[in-house]
């Protein structure tokens, strides 16, 4: 018996996410895709491309999808997309335009100096709420979080300090989901209004 492309994917969602108190966690970034398209968010797509470079911040986006990552001594810029903490073991945390974003994704893990994935090392990464997730790491380690509520930020760390080896937390691309602010839908009425009287 064949099954349907949609039943299909409902399997790959259901075996890869799970959900807690109003927030679903996966490491699919197509079961991400899929549930944010269900509730009807917007979404935008972010990296980090630019010269090589330290920064004490880095922000993106506009309006509704802005967004800031800030880490204590801050931020580095690889030029090749990739971004991460300028020290060791700290955190790297990205704040959100304030009740406008409703789900978070990208590549979350830790790297060397050199941007290369260290083997047996674990990232974390916790949303404001207080809750977590924790991975293996990886270079295409996926996380996506789509919540009820609005997130105002996210926190990537090396899960185990002090190894052997320096630990930055890296990022490669950053996906947003949300609403756009209610006087931006608003406006997006009116004009939508205005166009199709102008078809009459």
């Amino acid at each position: 018996m064949q099954r349907s492309p949609i039943a299909a994917i409902a399997a790959a969602v259901v075996a890869c996410t799970s959900s807690h108190a109003g927030l679903v966690t996966t490491s699919s970034q197509a079961a991400f895709n899929a549930i944010v398209a269900s509730r009807a968010l917007q979404t935008a797509a972010f990296g980090f491309d630019g010269v090589a470079s330290s920064t004490p911040s880095l922000s993106g986006g506009s309006a509704w999808n802005a967004w800031e990552a800030t880490a204590p001594g801050g931020v580095w810029r690889s030029g090749t997309g990739l971004l991460q903490t300028t020290f060791t073991d700290i955190p790297l945390t990205f704040t959100f335009a304030p009740n406008s974003v409703y789900a978070v994704g990208g590549t979350f893990f830790v790297s060397n100096s050199s941007y290369q994935v260290i083997p047996g090392s674990l990232v974390k990464v916790t949303l404001a709420s207080g809750q977590s997730y924790v991975s293996a790491n990886g270079a295409s380690n996926f996380a996506g979080f789509i919540s009820t509520e609005a997130i105002a930020s996210i926190t990537i760390k090396p899960q185990v300090e002090n190894l052997s080896v320096d630990q930055f937390a890296t990022v490669d691309g950053l996906m947003v989901a949300g609403v756009p602010a209610p006087g931006a839908v608003a406006l997006l009425g009116i004009a939508g209004l205005i166009a199709s009287r102008r078809r009459r």
